[in-house]
C-alpha cells in the first residue's frame, strides 16, 4: 500500500524542495521526513522543504545553522 504516487524535486544552491503527489492522507510520510531533515541539512549544508503538490510549502526544519 502506497501513500506517495510520486516525488518531484528542485535543487538549488542553498536548498532542495520536494514536492509530494499523493491522494491519501501523508501526514506520518511527512512528520518522518521533518523528523531526518535536520540530518540531510547538516550532511549536505542544505535547507530540505516539502510540500504536497498543489499546496503551500513546509519548511522542516528551523533550527538550521550556517
Amino acid at each position: 500500500y502506497q501513500i506517495v504516487d510520486a516525488v518531484g524535486c528542485e535543487i538549488s544552491p542553498d536548498r532542495v524542495d520536494l514536492r509530494v503527489h499523493t491522494a491519501h492522507d501523508a501526514e506520518l510520510e511527512l512528520w518522518t521526513v521533518r523528523r531526518i531533515a535536520p540530518l540531510f541539512e547538516k550532511e549536505f549544508d542544505l535547507a530540505l522543504g516539502v510540500r504536497l503538490a498543489g499546496a503551500s510549502d513546509v519548511e522542516l526544519s528551523d533550527d538550521r545553522t550556517d
